[in-house]
């Protein structure tokens, strides 16, 4: 099933394609928050992803068309809550797409996901160009590395181990978002190690967190595909994680566009 162009909150030049399988249940999620402890409990049913197979991917490839040449850019975007279930697809995935300008982002998704599953987060994550996660995430993933909480000495181990050009992005971080890099933008070929401490925004009316790191993922990734550098992509990131926080659930507001962010950017410049 395709749609183009005609989605509430989604660019002209968005094709949006959706791949059904009437037979398998669509995900579910419950968001529990407790005004006064300001504590928050997160429920989820992966529902058909958990039942996806490489032959449902096949038949996607086949009717869906969905791949591109490999000169352009495609981001092949893999959520850790996959992992546990979907291995071998994950695994079919990153060693058949992957090529030239088609590139893996993976998001960490949760603390539990790093230490239940860390071979296979770290094979994966040495085949990423973008790696995404929150303080509390890398910080797992530094222990089950056998460095305690030292997050950089995590970063330095992916870097070492690392055969390409790769972007790491660690949100809600103590010292706000750190974003680590060899690699300006696009590049296949990786350079030198620079570290960038970026300030974030106090938001004042936060109501819900829930989806406020995916929702940075998506505008991140949104303007890197956009061309923007990497400095610009953390703002309209923390830009759409801003109007996310502001709504319960997982929802931009209505009215929200994406590109007024982007142009007001372009005026500034």
């Amino acid at each position: 099933m395709r749609r183009q162009g005609n989605c509430e909150n989604i660019s002209e030049s968005t094709t949006l394609i959706l791949f059904t399988q009437k037979e398998l249940p669509t995900g579910e999620c419950m968001a529990i928050i407790n005004r006064d402890t300001q504590g928050e409990a997160l429920y989820a049913n992966i529902g058909a992803s958990a039942k996806i197979s490489m032959e449902h991917m096949k038949q996607a490839e086949q009717e869906l068309h969905f791949l591109r040449p490999t000169e352009r850019k495609q981001i092949i975007y893999l959520e850790g809550f996959i992992l546990p279930r979907c291995k071998e697809l994950c695994h079919y995935m990153v060693t058949h797409y992957l090529s030239g300008r088609r590139w893996l982002a993976l998001n960490l998704s949760a603390e539990y996901i790093v230490r239940n599953n860390f071979h296979a987060i770290m094979k994966f994550a040495c085949m990423a160009y973008f790696i995404f996660g929150n303080g509390r995430e890398f910080c797992a993933l530094a222990d089950k590395m056998g460095f305690g909480r030292d997050i950089d000495k995590a970063i330095k181990m992916i870097f070492e181990q690392h055969a390409g050009p790769c972007i790491v992005i660690i949100t809600n971080a103590e010292r706000g978002l750190i974003l680590v890099s060899n690699v300006e933008y696009g590049s296949a070929k990786p350079g030198k190690l620079i570290y960038r401490h970026c300030r974030v925004d106090r938001i004042d009316n936060v109501i819900d967190t829930t989806g406020a790191g995916d929702s940075f993922v998506a505008g991140f990734l949104h303007a890197f595909l956009n061309n923007y550098k990497l400095k610009d992509c953390v703002i309209v990131g923390t830009a759409v994680a801003a109007q996310v926080v502001t709504k319960i659930g997982c929802n931009l507001p209505s009215d929200f566009n994406v590109k007024s962010i982007t142009d007001k950017m372009k005026k500034i410049k």
